[in-house]
């Protein structure tokens, strides 16, 4: 039998290029840009390259690990836990 898991939450290495893929994936971003009135300094990205770093702002994350799937240099994983049955 295969456990199932949790997705808990988005972690970032070092290894960050900061290419910005992960923020343009990410589906809340997503959401956020398309409004009428987005300002990209003021809004609460979820997952935002500042200064050639990604960081993904907890609060906001849905933990859906598309950043972790579009990463081209791996940098962004995945916390797991137990499913509680």
């Amino acid at each position: 039998m295969v456990s199932q898991m949790n997705f808990k939450k988005v972690k970032i290495s070092e290894e960050c290029v900061g290419c910005g893929i992960c923020e343009s994936v990410c589906p809340v971003n997503n959401l956020l840009i398309d409004g009428t009135e987005f300002d990209p300094d003021k809004a609460k990205l979820a997952v935002k390259v500042t200064n050639g770093e990604a960081a993904v702002d907890e609060e906001v994350c849905l933990t859906c690990g598309t950043c972790t799937f579009n990463c081209p240099s791996r940098a962004i994983s995945a916390e797991y836990e137990p499913r509680a049955s």
